[in-house]
């Protein structure tokens, strides 16, 4: 891990989290023409009408492409 945070650092970044993403079991990765990519923008939207966690954080890249929770 400590390598992870001297790469980001010496790419400029200030803050990062790393951190598991659950429910990605239920993504159909061989459909999702989206990648995750190195340097890419995820969106973290909060979805407190969630039927199984009222605290679940949706993730989803910019063209709203679901990755998980």
């Amino acid at each position: 891990m400590e390598e992870v945070f001297k790469l980001l650092q010496s790419e400029g970044w200030i803050s990062y989290l790393i951190t598991n993403v659950a429910g990605t079991h239920h993504i159909d990765w061989d459909n999702l023409t989206v990648r995750l990519r190195h340097g890419m923008t995820l969106k973290l939207q909060r979805e407190p009408s969630n039927a199984y966690d009222k605290n679940a954080v949706l993730v989803t890249d910019d063209a709203g492409h679901k990755f998980g929770y």
